[in-house]
């Protein structure tokens, strides 16, 4: 919603919501081409509801993946805090893994990443915490070196 905008009515809020729970569980089981018809079906609203509250198939994805990327910063926001550097990279690493194996989107989103300016925003974020929970743990002596030459080998590979 926009800043300044009237808050929605409650039955209104209630149709976002449902289509959003059935956006991403739909983009999780059959990737992000599904149809929006499809969605607004088994949300059990017309299509116009839909188009109302998401204009484009990018709309939805502006109102669901910042938010999931969100948790990333907090499990990196607790290994940042942890006050053993080491600790805190394989807790976030834990939690990374966590997030990837019970999040059926992970699949949908590696296979076709949406790039939108919020989500664009939010990987940025995310990569600067990585980047920062690698050094802190480099810095204390506890993590090789070498990893980051270990990490980029693997991001060149095809």
């Amino acid at each position: 919603m926009a800043t300044g905008a009237r808050p929605l009515r409650a039955d209104a809020a209630r149709n976002r919501d449902k289509l959003l729970v059935t956006a991403t569980q739909l983009f999780g089981e059959r990737g992000l081409d599904v149809p929006l018809e499809e969605i607004a079906r088994r949300a059990g609203v017309s299509i116009g509801t839909l188009y109302n509250h998401f204009p484009t198939r990018e709309a939805f994805f502006d109102a669901i993946f910042p938010e999931r990327l969100t948790a990333l910063d907090r499990i990196a926001e607790a290994a940042l805090a942890h006050p053993d550097p080491w600790d805190g990279f394989a807790g976030f690493l834990e939690g990374l893994f966590a997030l990837q194996a019970e999040d059926q989107l992970n699949d949908a989103l590696a296979r076709r990443f949406p790039v939108t300016a919020e989500v664009t925003d939010a990987c940025h974020r995310g990569l600067r915490h990585v980047d920062r929970i690698i050094a802190r743990a480099k810095d204390a002596g506890r993590l090789r070196g070498q990893l980051d030459e270990v990490i980029q080998r693997s991001a060149n590979r095809p």
